[in-house]
């Protein structure tokens, strides 16, 4: 639903409420784990959703060009950039 709502992108749409919800509920998870050092706090819980709801759709958003060079990676190479991305952004 919320990459429909992205290919959409006009103003004539309200937000929906159970997005707005998750997406409160998740910056909150983040700034919570901040406070308790579990994850880094370089970034502000909601900056840190976005860089990491991006990096997980990297893969499809990427340009012809570049996909061609990744097109032998395995599912499980794939998997692991993501989490090793994510894993460097969250490093305390």
């Amino acid at each position: 639903m919320a990459t429909w709502r992205r290919l959409e992108r006009d103003d004539s749409h309200p937000p929906l409420e159970a997005m707005v919800q998750g997406t409160h509920a998740l910056t909150h998870a983040i700034a919570e784990a901040q406070k308790a050092g579990k994850i880094s706090d370089r970034f502000a819980p909601v900056d840190l959703l976005a860089l990491v709801l991006v990096i997980a759709a990297m893969w499809p958003a990427l340009p012809p060009e570049l996909a061609a060079n990744v097109r032998t990676h395995s599912t499980a190479q794939r998997r692991k950039v993501i989490t090793d991305a994510v894993s460097t952004l969250t490093a305390t």
